[in-house]
């Protein structure tokens, strides 16, 4: 496995009129920065999973993912950089080249495979249940014990060995909870675990991570989802623009611009005490904000 630069300083304070008003402190972990094309988790949610292909010897890896993606856009890129064929299994009919997550996947090698959402949940647990010799397939956003061990790690970057036990609130936006889960293992148990889930209905997660969530100090919000994954609003575009221009932060559509939307909402409402310090995951996926405006 090919090594980011984990070195850098990936924490960026936010300052606005704001935050002094309300006594409140944000700064980004900004995983984004790790490199402009897959930064974010995804590093550290398929690190353990291609060490282990490699180790194994395997020349192919496959995983499961919708058209918005990341995982699927950075197992493409990592795949290449580790001389691993890549095969995608997609949620996806129609045109692709509606989804700039996919055609990054596409151009960086990945055999697409498009399916409607029985193909795709059949074919999703028959491929994970049966052994491969020949494929090393990974569930969709890398749910697995190795997942999360690697997002155990994100907590513990150089740039927050003397700065993560002055934090309050540790927030992040959720899809399968992967990163949630190592988040819940590393941080202190005196810290308040923030969840805002990208997708509608997803009070269900709360019992299925159940298992993996050491850290019982969560705090779910459910509204921010804006109608679905991969779903966006003028509205929530007006606020990709502010965070842009006025934070100096730069939000992807499908997952960060909803959790940073959502804490906004809630300093505005007075949910956070005075002297509250929030730690904030930019879990990246700025590679799909091409063609931001397509609706």
């Amino acid at each position: 496995m090919i090594p980011p630069n984990l070195k850098i300083n990936f924490l960026q304070p936010i300052s606005h009129q704001l935050l002094s008003e309300k006594k409140v402190n944000i700064s980004i972990l900004r995983l984004d920065l790790l490199d402009a094309n897959w930064g974010g988790n995804k590093w550290f949610k398929l690190k353990y999973h291609i060490i282990d292909a490699l180790s194994k010897n395997y020349k192919n890896i496959g995983s499961f993912g919708g058209p918005w993606s990341n995982h699927i856009a950075a197992l493409a890129i990592f795949g290449k950089l580790n001389n691993l064929k890549t095969i995608g299994f997609i949620r996806c009919v129609g045109d692709i080249t509606k989804y700039p997550t996919l055609l990054t996947a596409k151009k960086n090698g990945m055999q697409l495979s498009f399916l409607t959402n029985d193909e795709y949940e059949n074919s999703q647990n028959n491929l994970l249940l049966n052994n491969h010799e020949s494929i090393y397939w990974i569930p969709s956003g890398g749910h697995t014990s190795l997942g999360i061990q690697g997002c155990e790690e994100i907590l513990q970057l150089d740039c927050l060995q003397n700065e993560l036990a002055n934090f309050t609130h540790i927030a992040v936006s959720v899809g399968n909870g992967t990163t949630l889960s190592g988040l819940s293992k590393s941080c202190f148990d005196n810290q308040q675990l923030i969840a805002v889930p990208a997708l509608k209905n997803a009070n269900y997660l709360i019992d299925e991570l159940k298992p993996f969530i050491k850290n019982k100090n969560i705090d779910w919000w459910f509204d921010y989802h804006f109608g679905g994954f991969g779903k966006s609003t003028t509205e929530l575009f007006s606020f990709i623009d502010f965070a842009n221009s006025s934070l100096q932060l730069p939000l992807d559509r499908v997952y960060t611009a909803k959790l940073m939307y959502g804490i906004w909402h809630k300093i505005q409402s007075n949910y956070f005490k005075p002297n509250s310090n929030i730690l904030v995951i930019h879990t990246g996926g700025l590679q799909g904000n091409h063609h931001l405006f397509d609706k």
